[in-house]
C-alpha cells in the first residue's frame, strides 16, 4: 500500500466523525489516497459500522498500532465478527486495512509494505491459547518459562461429540447415529453451552426430517444441512445469529424457517435449491449473500426490512417472486440478483446507489416499476434496467393515450 498522507491528514480522517458519516467523501478519500479496491472500502467501513472504530480511538491517544498485542487482536477480531457481517477472513482484511493507516500514521517502517500474517504470526510458538469460559480463545505471548499445551478440549454423550473450537466454541463435531429422523440439539453438555452446528455435520444425511435447536445455538456452520433433501422443519431457528455457505443447500422440502431478529450473516448458498416458500429479512442483516436464495423454485414472497444495505451477486435469481418493495436503506443490488425471477412489480424506496444492469435482466413479466418523486424515471431504468426500459416506455404511452 503506498503511503501519501501525512501524520495529521489521516488522523483527520479517523477522528473527524462528522467526516467519516458522510460515505461519498470518506470512500473518495479512501480510493484515491490509499488505493483501496471497491471491495477493501467496504470492509474498511465495516469496522466503522460496527462501532469497534472507538477502540482504535483511544489507541491512537495513547500509543502507536505497531504496539498492538495478539490478545487484542484477538478481541478486536471476535468484536468485529460479533457486530458486523464480515466473515473471518474478511475481518481479518479490515482490521488490515486498518492497521495499515495506523502506521502511516506512526511512520512505521513496515506499514508501507505490511504482511499480516508474518508481522503477528510468524512466530506463533511466542503465543499460547487461552479459552475463556463462554467458549472463546484468544492469544497470550507466553514467558519463556511457559511451556507448549496442545490440550484437546472435548466432550461427548449418547447422541453426538463436541469439540471446543477457538472460532466457534462448543461445536457439535460428530454425529454417533445417523440413522435418526428427528435431530435434536441440546442446550449444555456438562455445563458447557452448546453454541454451533459444525460444518458438514449432516451434510448429504437422507434421514433426518425435524432438527430442535436450542436456545444456545447461534452459528450453523457451512454445509451443515446441506443435501438433507427430507428435512422438511427446523425448530429454534430463531436464535441463529449467523448461517455460513450452503448451510441448508438443496434442502428442497423444507418449506418454512424463521430468521431471528437480530441476524447477522446469510452467507453464499445458504439457502440454495432449498424448498422455503416466503422470506422475511431483518434489519440486522446488513447483507445478503451471493445466491442465497438461487433457485428457490418456491419461493414466491420476500420482505426486506429497513437496514439492509446490499443484495449480492443471484441472491434470489431464479426465483418466483412476484413483487418486491426494495428500503430505503438498500445501496447496492449485484449482478442478477433477480435475474429470471417472476418479478411482476417493483417499488424503489430510496435512490439504490450501485445497480448492476444485469441484476433484473430476463424479469419478462415486470411490468411495474415504481420509483420515488425525486428520480427522473426513464433516465434511471434506461441506466440501471436497461432490459426493462422498452416495455416501460410502452406502458407510459399506452397510460398517456387513456389519459
Amino acid at each position: 500500500m503506498k503511503k501519501v498522507l501525512n501524520h495529521n491528514t489521516i488522523e483527520h480522517l479517523l477522528k473527524d466523525k462528522e467526516f467519516l458519516s458522510n460515505r461519498t467523501s470518506f470512500k473518495m478519500e479512501l480510493e484515491e489516497h490509499f488505493k483501496y479496491s471497491q471491495d477493501d472500502v467496504d470492509l474498511f467501513l465495516a469496522v466503522y459500522d460496527s462501532g469497534i472504530q472507538e477502540l482504535f480511538y483511544k489507541e491512537l491517544e495513547h500509543r502507536p498500532y505497531k504496539e498492538i498485542t495478539g490478545k487484542e487482536h484477538r478481541n478486536y477480531l471476535r468484536l468485529l465478527m460479533k457486530h458486523s457481517q464480515l466473515s473471518r477472513e474478511q475481518a481479518e482484511r479490515a482490521l488490515l486495512l486498518w492497521y495499515q493507516i495506523g502506521f502511516s500514521l506512526y511512520d512505521c517502517p513496515v506499514g508501507n509494505c505490511l504482511n499480516y500474517h508474518e508481522f503477528y504470526f510468524d512466530n506463533m510458538e511466542s503465543y499460547k491459547e487461552i479459552f475463556a469460559d463462554d467458549g472463546t480463545s484468544y492469544l497470550e505471548h507466553k514467558s519463556s518459562n511457559d511451556e507448549v499445551e496442545e490440550k484437546e478440549y472435548e466432550d461427548e454423550d449418547e447422541d453426538f461429540i463436541y469439540r471446543l473450537l477457538p472460532e466457534y466454541g462448543w461445536t457439535v463435531v460428530e454425529v454417533k447415529d445417523k440413522s435418526k429422523d428427528v435431530i435434536k440439539i441440546p442446550a449444555t453438555v456438562n455445563k458447557n453451552k452448546i453454541v454451533t452446528v459444525g460444518p458438514r455435520l449432516f451434510d448429504r444425511n437422507k434421514k433426518i426430517e425435524k432438527v430442535y435447536l436450542s436456545k444456545n445455538v447461534s452459528l450453523i456452520c457451512a454445509r451443515a444441512f446441506a443435501g438433507c433433501s427430507n428435512l422438511k422443519k427446523v425448530y429454534g431457528s430463531k436464535n441463529v445469529k449467523r448461517i455460513d455457505a450452503d448451510a441448508f443447500r438443496e434442502c428442497e422440502n423444507l418449506s418454512s424457517f424463521a430468521f431471528a431478529e437480530d441476524l447477522q450473516s446469510l452467507d453464499i448458498g445458504a439457502f440454495y435449491k432449498s424448498g422455503i416458500k416466503a422470506v422475511k429479512l431483518p434489519k440486522t442483516l446488513q447483507i445478503i449473500g451471493r445466491e442465497c436464495f438461487y433457485q428457490c423454485e418456491k419461493l414466491k414472497k420476500v420482505e426486506l426490512e429497513e437496514g439492509i444495505r446490499k443484495i449480492k451477486k443471484a441472491a434470489f435469481k431464479e426465483t418466483k417472486i412476484t413483487s418486491l418493495v426494495l428500503p430505503k436503506s438498500l445501496e447496492s443490488i449485484e449482478e442478477g440478483a433477480f435475474e429470471r425471477s417472476n418479478l411482476k412489480e417493483v417499488y424503489f424506496n430510496g435512490r439504490v446507489r450501485t445497480i448492476d444492469t444485469s441484476a433484473f435482466y430476463g424479469c419478462k413479466k415486470l411490468v411495474s416499476i415504481k420509483l420515488p418523486d425525486y428520480i427522473e424515471a426513464a433516465v434511471w431504468i434506461r441506466r440501471y434496467m436497461p432490459d426493462q426500459f422498452e416495455h416501460w416506455v410502452k406502458k407510459k404511452m399506452e397510460e398517456e393515450k387513456m389519459e
